[in-house]
């Protein structure tokens, strides 16, 4: 039995205990990566995750896409509207001819790019080569990578499935394989390193993990397909004749979301490769692991908006604006507190706790963690306003959001080759995100769902009463 855009309490529940289980993997195995690996060899696994972020790229917003039209096609819109996407209108009854038309053209389309990812974890051999050399033992980190570009290759094929799943508000089915998945990954995370195995154990429990994951996801997608066999065998047989048709819809819509991704890179994961050029790498391990802090509160904070994502699309889809402005008002408040609570138990109490852990790595002093979480704090919220526009299949955000990042990267170009100042860095990037990004698209999207700051504040806070004095 599989569950579609059927979000309820229940759901959010799992996320929760989803997310819980990997916030507290974090926290459960931090403690073991910062006494078991030296400050290079953390550095070195913070780069290993954000080539990762980098190889992500080459989705260039396919996945985003390729889940909001399983989206569209399961409520019901028509293929011809799907085509131009113009005064869209959703019915009861789901067109499930096109939805297996879009799984089919998915698996395709990832197969292609993960083909092209192989040659090019081929490439990035020799960058982490470079970054190792006279730090690491050469043989330990090769060994790593290619167990780790392994994973990587993996966990970009699968996203043919997981985009469907994802499309289709499937929140249990998603939030199970998590759970199952991150208690494996904390168990065999911890074993190997206990045995000493280091980077290349880290390695072998991400490539597992990936492998377990893409059992489950074909699973599920394999139950979607018999939901209307008959269909499904119809969109393989005419495939050939509509595939053209179908990737050219899909790749016209994609192309502003890739250029988003790219922005998002440039802005947040280039720094980590480039600074190695500049920095030290105890440097730059303080900056990974300051920066997956901050990248948990955010996450975490993240989880009901996430949650009720496609949900929203739906709602958007089918002109339901009074649920609409409550589902985001009540999720976009709960991101706030969240994230402003996380902020500040890690300003105050970050370092105390690592030094419980005897780590050879610390976080940030003071300014520049508080200028990360800032930007923090930018990225996600910028993240959540063109989420929601690109319900409604608008790319105005996308120029935008090029430029701003080229612009980042060209100012912090310059403050690396002349006064490498890790603050100045994180600064130049708040700024230029501030001065337009983020005020221009939250009102943007707080515009589509017919909402106010004082709403924002407003619904939650009455739901809550209400709740309370029933």
């Amino acid at each position: 039995m599989i569950t579609i855009f059927n979000v309820g309490k229940k759901d959010i529940g799992l996320s929760y205990i989803a997310y819980f289980l990997r916030f507290f993997s974090s926290i459960i195995i931090l403690p073991f990566l910062l006494s078991s690996l030296t400050k290079s060899e953390y550095a070195i696994w913070n780069i290993f995750l954000a080539i990762n972020t980098f190889v992500v790229l080459f989705d260039m917003g396919y996945g985003v896409v390729i889940s909001r039209y399983a989206m569209y096609a399961y409520s019901g819109v028509k293929e011809s509207e799907l085509e131009t996407l113009k005064d869209i209108k959703g019915s009861d009854e789901p067109n499930y001819y096109y939805l297996y038309q879009i799984m089919i053209a998915a698996k395709k389309i990832y197969s292609r790019i993960s083909t092209i990812v192989i040659f090019v974890l081929i490439i990035m051999t020799m960058y982490i080569l470079h970054i190792a050399n006279n730090n690491l033992s050469t043989s330990q980190v090769v060994i790593s990578w290619l167990i780790f570009s392994l994973s990587v290759y993996f966990n970009m094929f699968i996203l043919s499935e997981a985009t469907i799943i994802k499309g289709l508000g499937m929140i249990k089915e998603l939030q199970v394989i998590t759970i199952t998945n991150t208690l494996f990954s904390i168990i065999s995370k911890i074993v190997l390193l206990k045995l000493g195995y280091n980077l290349i154990g880290l390695s072998i429990a991400y490539l597992i993990t990936s492998i377990l994951l893409t059992i489950q996801y074909f699973k599920i997608t394999n139950k979607i397909r018999k939901i209307k066999f008959a269909d499904y065998n119809k969109a393989l047989k005419t495939f050939d004749d509509q595939f053209k048709r179908t990737f050219k819809i899909i790749t016209s819509k994609s192309k502003g979301i890739g250029g988003v991704l790219i922005s998002n890179f440039i802005q947040n994961q280039l720094f980590l490769l480039i600074a190695p050029l500049y920095l030290s790498l105890e440097v730059v391990g303080s900056y990974g692991l300051s920066w997956q802090l901050v990248s948990v509160i955010g996450a975490f904070s993240s989880v009901p908006f996430n949650t009720y994502l496609m949900k929203m699309g739906n709602l958007i889809v089918k002109d339901d604006k009074k649920k609409l402005k409550e589902v985001f008002s009540i999720s976009t408040f709960i991101f706030v507190s969240f994230f402003v609570l996380g902020a500040f138990i890690l300003t105050l109490f970050g370092a105390d706790v690592l030094k419980l852990f005897n780590s050879n790595t610390k976080i940030l002093p003071f300014i520049p963690l508080t200028v990360m979480i800032l930007q923090g704090y930018i990225v996600q919220s910028i993240q959540k306003s063109t989420n929601i526009i690109s319900l409604t299949n608008e790319q105005s955000y996308v120029k935008a959001l090029v430029i701003s990042s080229i612009v980042t990267i060209s100012l912090q170009m310059i403050i690396f080759n002349t006064y490498p100042n890790l603050t100045y860095l994180l600064l130049c990037n708040v700024l230029i995100q501030v001065s337009y990004n983020l005020w221009r698209w939250s009102k943007a999207s707080m515009d589509i769902c017919g909402v106010t700051y004082k709403t924002i504040i407003q619904v939650p806070i009455t739901k809550l009463i209400t709740y309370i004095c029933k």
